[in-house]
């Protein structure tokens, strides 16, 4: 199906409602827009981002996935799936999620860090570790990706390899703060 939505100008003007702090209002708003627009997938995917952000998880599930009912395509409702998965920590259901981007959009970087992160908390080190240090090649500065890694490095008794990533981030980080 294609993404595009229906009315364009007033999701727009509901989110610029939302960014502007209206947001219990522009939620309900939202909410009739996508009952008025029921083929819109952006209304159904900015209904998720703003129930995401708002910490409204269980929502923001239901919205995620009636995009994917709609567009089973649609890789950043499947990210957000998967983010949101980690958060009620259910690492496999997260990882499924993932997975399913990569599907689409092959070596995408923050995928690829989730999926090791994953599982690093399911406590499968040498996929984590295999998965990271993908991640890691693609971004190098990811700062997540690298402390995970060196946990990882312990946990696999590589305390050489986990001393130099934990060095390399305190690094990168000294970098940035020098940049500001």
């Amino acid at each position: 199906m294609n993404s595009k939505n229906i009315n364009k100008d007033l999701l727009n003007s509901l989110l610029k409602k939302y960014q502007k702090g209206e947001i219990e209002s522009s939620i309900l708003k939202l909410e009739k827009y996508t009952k008025e627009y029921p083929s819109d997938v952006l209304g159904f995917y900015n209904l998720g981002v703003v129930y995401q952000e708002t910490n409204q998880i269980e929502k923001a599930i239901k919205e995620f996935l009636q995009v994917l009912r709609k567009d089973k395509n649609h890789w950043r409702s499947l990210t957000n799936l998967g983010l949101l998965y980690f958060i009620k920590r259910m690492y496999k259901e997260s990882n499924k999620y993932h997975y399913a981007v990569l599907k689409i959009k092959k070596d995408y970087q923050p995928a690829l860090r989730d999926i090791g992160t994953n599982n690093l908390m399911l406590l499968n080190f040498e996929v984590a570790e295999t998965y990271l240090t993908k991640s890691l090649k693609l971004n190098p500065l990811d700062y997540i990706c690298m402390n995970s890694l060196g946990v990882i490095e312990m946990r696999l008794n590589k305390a050489e390899e986990a001393k130099k990533l934990y060095e390399l981030n305190i690094l990168n980080s000294l970098r940035c703060v020098d940049r500001s």
